[in-house]
């Protein structure tokens, strides 16, 4: 019989301080409107917050020994087997599949209905995903072919997570679940107060996954037991980013949180009060870069002892998908029918590739490409592929074409999901409660 947790008493009462927390130190807190640069300007300093954690204690004016600058290890999985790739959500996969050759429809999958929002992930040759329809699905990724389906109380618009043979998700019946890969039955349930939409990362042993209840959890990944959690204010419905000790955590108020790992203590937040965070945050060694639905991204310097903004980037309409990050560019997918390349070292943009029917998915980076889902002027749904114009190992940089559509299949439905990219295919998820694969020709 599964184990089923519930929401404790505890947590319950750290999302309530965590509300008094909000309105306590939101004026404390480093407002971005009103700070820093747009699109490439140097950004002034701001100043730091120090609120209290879940347990009522205060972390103030850290060192640049406590954060993510310590020389601490960083778990590293497989490309596609968690949200958005990988931990710190960079969206990045050494893959270009389809980028000389096209791309064309191999094979459909499609459930009895409801919209698939939930990005699929892939592991020896299943696919996994989940659907409004309830479901958790595993899909043979050679066939498409149905292998197992598990059924929650409510829609799955959760991206899953796999690891060591377990597959966490989140449900809008407020749980969530750990599945095993094989049978496809219940090892593990944990209940909160409202839906979890946000897709759950796993590092060493733990789960971490927010939800609409406000709160973010750390579940041992074993057994579902509480390790600890912290109570924001108000719904976190992307998923976090973790790098080195800490975790990192947007929220429906507009504000960014990092906490350790291990113990859930604040190090520090920001604040940007008038924009929900609904796309993940993006974290490399020395910046988390945040997009916001006001239609701002944000470069924050988390090696500074105040946590300063390096510029910010205005992309004039709301960033709800996830941006990808290279190795000197962050690629923006917006509201406002714009795919962007922001160069990371001044905020300053590289190229801007305009589309129809704005961009509200995560957008994947290839080696020299970029995926996205939109639509057309004739109306089609396509998935299509974008040049970063970097070199690869065959070709010279060429910097004419950047930004440049190379590819373009049609799919039939609205993507509305981030692709996902393996060595030859790609896969999406739509509004027709079908996922699609789309392959090369070889």
């Amino acid at each position: 019989m599964p184990k089923r947790h519930t929401c404790s008493r505890a947590s319950r009462r750290d999302y309530l301080a965590g509300l008094t927390l909000g309105a306590v130190t939101a004026a404390g807190c480093l407002s971005f409107g009103g700070n820093g640069s747009e699109n490439g300007q140097p950004a002034s300093a701001g100043s730091e917050s120090s609120p209290s954690d879940s347990n009522g204690s205060s972390d103030s004016d850290p060192s640049p020994e406590d954060n993510d600058s310590d020389s601490g290890s960083t778990q590293t999985t497989p490309a596609g087997e968690m949200f958005h790739c990988d931990l710190q959500n960079t969206g990045r996969v050494p893959s270009d599949v389809g980028r000389r050759a096209g791309l064309s429809v191999e094979w459909e999958f499609t459930a009895p209905g409801g919209t698939i929002s939930s990005t699929p992930v892939i592991a020896d040759g299943i696919v996994y995903v989940g659907c409004d329809d309830s479901n958790l699905y595993a899909v043979d990724a050679s066939t498409g072919e149905q292998q197992w389906q598990f059924t929650t109380g409510d829609s799955i618009k959760s991206s899953p997570a796999l690891i060591d043979g377990r597959i966490y998700v989140g449900s809008d019946d407020h749980s969530i679940y750990a599945v095993d890969t094989a049978s496809g039955e219940e090892v593990w349930s944990f209940e909160t107060d409202r839906a979890v939409v946000s897709s759950p990362k796993v590092r060493d042993g733990t789960v971490f996954v927010g939800s609409n209840d406000g709160n973010l959890y750390a579940l041992e990944s074993q057994t579902g037991d509480l390790e600890w959690s912290y109570g924001t204010g108000a719904a976190i419905q992307s998923a976090p980013a973790v790098n080195n000790k800490t975790i990192y955590a947007g929220n429906d108020d507009g504000s960014l949180y990092a906490l350790d790992l291990v113990d859930g203590q604040v190090s520090w937040s920001f604040d940007e009060p008038i924009a929900a965070v609904t796309a993940a945050p993006v974290v490399d060694e020395n910046t988390v870069y945040l997009g916001v639905e006001r239609g701002f991204v944000y470069a924050i310097d988390i090696e500074s002892k105040y946590k300063t903004e390096k510029w910010r980037y205005s992309t004039k309409a709301g960033v709800t998908g996830s941006p990808a990050l290279g190795d000197e560019r962050l690629h923006v997918p917006d509201n406002g029918n714009r795919l962007t390349a922001v160069n990371t070292s001044d905020g300053s943009e590289a190229w801007t590739a305009e589309v129809v029917d704005g961009i509200a998915t995560p957008a994947t980076l290839g080696d020299r490409s970029v995926y996205v889902g939109h639509g057309t002027d004739g109306g089609a749904n396509v998935l299509s592929l974008f040049s970063t114009g970097d070199s690869d190992a065959d070709d010279e940089s060429d910097s004419s074409t950047e930004g440049q559509q190379a590819v373009s299949v049609t799919i039939g439905y609205r993507v509305t999901t981030a692709p996902l990219v393996t060595s030859d295919k790609v896969i999406v998820g739509t509004d027709g409660a079908t996922l699609v694969a789309a392959s090369a020709p070889f």
